[in-house]
């Protein structure tokens, strides 16, 4: 089905560069954007997945650039991942033109309307092409549709569907698979009638005849949650349309072709997780493109979501609601991840989790907590020691730096006949003792440690280098993954030096999607 499809597209779009199972909408201008094609081995329905169209909307297209590496049993997935790649770039609802426009109004639902600007023109042409059966466009909102005062204001949490009765039975069944993970009764998905006029569900409904729906979660769950949910809702309709191959599974969100010297991160972020803490690890590894980060929660580890990853870090927020929000279920996967070979890294509260002494432990690091008691002991910068063994890890030509404090684990050997002894790569020289903490402990204890488990590796950092406007101490977090993902992720020298640098930011990596 694709080697038939790719020749036609250069007929049908002319200005439309293609690759492989790749497509370029418009092409050579400020608002290029890929789509991809995949195709199974039988003849089947053909469903466009639709991410990105707002560009303050970062869950849809994250969600999409995941599914268009599930694999088909039958059938076509057309999947435009973002759609709106300009107005993503710059975290912006509207596409960023002249006079910025919504792209999701620019689509009209009556034949001989007008079709605005040539993105849209673009992305309509390639969806009348490939006449498909369903059209999914995931979408978020600011509140629970459920939960709001306001109800008609909110979307959040909802699927919104042209009328029709196939396209309502498939939705409850997508709803139904949402909510399976969701307890709150205000939280709780259902299903909404007509997409805005102007849509493009409400275009692809009323002139192509297609089953259409949008898919709204809400801005006020985690984004690996909201990411969840969205891949969750479109698996359940692919399954309905039994389109998926098997082994394909909601929580697949990365190909299975490995790229060479590309190391794979999973990003915890999930109940514990501080609201910006995901964000500030991901800005630091982002910036090159030897990393490919996918946000994770602690539901897809239990599920056993890590195997594809090379390392799993946990950044900082509550080490003990992270710790249980992972249930023993899930800490035994983290466990058996790094002693198979996987990389941990640990900051703030991640280094908590590594240590032990706690039920929500994970125990893999031979390190007790100091003086807990007083965990809450203040914020503010301090100044570190980096050794000889740290300054060659983490590629620092400086003896000591300066980095945020916020409460981070002060360290000591754990005294475990079981786990090796963990290595210093920094100590602190300076202090925070606030809210009844005693002074003249914090001073010496280490800051950065790193060891072994099993087979795998782990760092913990117990200050805040990727919140730091320095791009040396944010540098401290790409060598900490390098060094844990060991020659597991392709991390030589060799491959850092010859690997492709991002040099525009964190466009290259974080939104091209792979």
């Amino acid at each position: 089905m694709r080697r038939l499809l790719i020749p036609l597209l250069f007929l049908v779009f002319p200005t439309t560069a293609v690759a492989g199972n790749e497509v370029l909408l418009a092409p050579g201008t400020p608002f290029e954007t890929p789509a991809y094609l995949v195709s199974g081995k039988e003849a089947g329905p053909t469903v466009v997945i639709v991410g990105g169209m707002h560009g303050n909307e970062t869950a849809g297209w994250r969600a999409a650039r995941c599914i268009r590496h599930w694999p088909l049993a039958k059938g076509r997935l057309v999947v435009i991942p973002t759609a709106n790649r300009l107005g993503i770039r710059k975290i912006v609802r509207k596409v960023p033109a002249e006079k910025p426009y919504d792209l999701n109004r620019c689509f009209p639902s009556k034949e001989g309307g007008e079709i605005a600007g040539p993105l849209a023109k673009d992305i309509w042409a390639l969806i009348e092409r490939v006449k498909p059966d369903w059209v999914v466009d995931l979408h978020e909102s600011f509140n629970y549709r459920s939960a709001s005062s306001e109800k008609r204001k909110y979307l959040g949490n909802t699927l919104i569907c042209w009328p029709h009765d196939e396209t309502f039975a498939a939705a409850k069944e997508m709803t139904a698979a949402a909510n399976v993970l969701t307890s709150r009764k205000d939280r709780k998905w259902q299903v909404l009638r007509s997409p805005i006029e102007g849509s493009l569900a409400r275009a692809a409904a009323t002139r192509l005849r297609a089953r259409a729906l949008i898919v709204e979660s809400c801005r006020k769950d985690h984004l690996a949650i909201r990411v969840r949910q969205h891949r969750i809702v479109v698996f359940r309709l692919l399954s309905r349309l039994g389109m998926p191959a098997g082994g394909a599974s909601p929580y697949t969100t990365l190909p299975a072709e490995r790229e060479p010297g590309r190391i794979r991160v999973a990003l915890f972020n999930t109940i514990g997780t501080g609201l910006n803490s995901a964000w500030k690890v991901e800005r630091c590894l982002t910036t090159d493109a030897r990393f490919v980060c996918r946000r994770i929660t602690a539901t897809e580890i239990m599920a056993g979501a890590l195997a594809p990853y090379d390392v799993v870090v946990f950044p900082g927020g509550l080490a003990s609601t992270s710790g249980n929000a992972l249930t023993k279920k899930g800490r035994a996967a983290v466990r058996k991840f790094v002693a198979d070979g996987g990389g941990y890294l640990g900051v703030c509260a991640g280094a908590y989790l590594a240590a032990t002494g706690y039920e929500w432990s994970l125990s893999i690091l031979d390190a007790r907590i100091v003086d807990m008691k007083h965990w809450a002991r203040g914020t503010g910068t301090v100044r570190l020691s980096t050794t000889s063994l740290g300054r060659r890890m983490l590629a620092e030509k400086r003896s000591e730096a300066s980095v945020r404090y916020g409460q981070g684990p002060l360290l000591a050997p754990g005294g475990s006949s079981k786990l090796p002894d963990y290595e210093t790569v920094a100590t602190y020289t300076t202090e925070i003792a606030k809210n009844g903490a005693p002074k003249g402990i914090m001073k010496g204890k280490p800051a950065l440690v790193r060891s072994r488990y099993g087979k795998g590796r782990v760092v913990a950092v117990s200050p805040h280098p990727e919140d730091s406007r320095d791009r040396t101490l944010r540098a401290w977090v790409r060598r900490s993954v390098e060094w844990v993902a060991g020659s597991r992720g392709g991390s030589s020298r060799q491959s850092r030096n010859s690997s492709s640098r991002n040099t525009s930011g964190s466009f290259r990596n974080d939104f091209v999607v792979r």
